[in-house]
């Protein structure tokens, strides 16, 4: 069917009704626009159904709101700590992981890709992790690093595999042709390194590293859950333990915000360095950790 439709010459203005219309590029303050309408109907939804279920389980949002000003202006009972102490505890985990995975991805990727012995060697173990949820090995990590070692561990982990992924895939998959013209107009292997090779993969970097931040966020979170290791997932988990769901949504609402400006971050990055290049490119976000 879609072999028909490809091969099947068609006069766009004979074109009647469009029954689909794939067309995502609208402007930027009527996508902020949306957005908002979106939140705002998601907030609607949520206090609906704490009304309509009338449980402890599922406070109102301006309960929940409340919960957080307070817990922003004194201590959390429960640990003793401040919410600024939780956020700096958990990113002090989440970006020197993600800096250091992304530091040794680069290279690592850059040489498998290129040398297919050593693409070869690293299928078997890239194919063996990229399954593997990097929260699999927080037991093992707790026992063998301690909770912040360990979390740090998920984190780079969750960051490394897409990150190497996508740089090797780049590589791999460079236009055999361009490369051949740059050999032939004399450039040698820096050169070719630094101007051929590098901005033909700069697109799977970006995917890599927009990717990666999702994932990594995650990561930080599942193990702070798992391992207990001081944060704001260990909040999350002390909360529900204790049955402080008030305090538990607002764990979770601060979670969902941090990591849409992070993801913010990873988007505003893309789209700057592509605009520079001159590249049209963008990925889907992955969620999976």
């Amino acid at each position: 069917m879609v072999d028909e439709i490809r091969n099947r010459s068609i006069d766009r203005n004979t074109i009647g009704e469009r029954y689909f219309h794939i067309d995502h590029h609208i402007h930027l303050k009527q996508a902020f626009i949306l957005g908002i309408v979106g939140a705002i109907l998601g907030i609607a939804i949520w206090w609906a159904l704490s009304i309509l279920l009338n449980t402890s389980y599922l406070p109102t949002p301006y309960t929940v709101a409340v919960t957080l000003y307070n817990l922003f202006r004194g201590h959390d009972t429960i640990s003793g700590l401040t919410m600024g102490q939780l956020i700096f505890f958990t990113l002090s985990h989440y970006f020197p992981a993600f800096i250091l995975a992304f530091l040794l991805a680069l290279p690592v990727g850059l040489f498998i890709g290129i040398n297919p012995i050593a693409s070869n060697i690293s299928r078997p173990f890239l194919e063996v992790f990229r399954p593997i949820a990097p929260i699999a090995f927080g037991p093992l990590f707790l026992v063998i690093l301690g909770q912040a070692e360990g979390v740090f561990m998920i984190v780079f982990l969750g960051v490394f595999i897409p990150l190497i992924t996508q740089i090797q895939f780049g590589v791999q998959h460079i236009d055999p042709l361009v490369l051949d013209t740059g050999q032939t107009l004399g450039a040698h292997r820096w050169t070719l390194f630094r101007k051929v090779i590098m901005p033909s993969i700069a697109p799977n970097i970006l995917a890599g590293l927009k990717v990666a931040i999702g994932i990594g966020w995650i990561c930080i979170i599942e193990g702070e859950l798992i391992l207990g290791t001081p944060g704001i997932g260990a909040f999350v988990l002390w909360s529900s333990q204790l049955g402080l769901y008030p305090q538990m949504f607002a764990g979770i609402v601060l979670i969902a915000v941090i990591g849409i400006f992070t993801f913010l971050a990873g988007w505003t990055v893309e789209r700057l360095i592509t605009r520079r290049l001159g590249m049209v490119f963008e990925s889907a976000p992955v969620t999976h950790c």
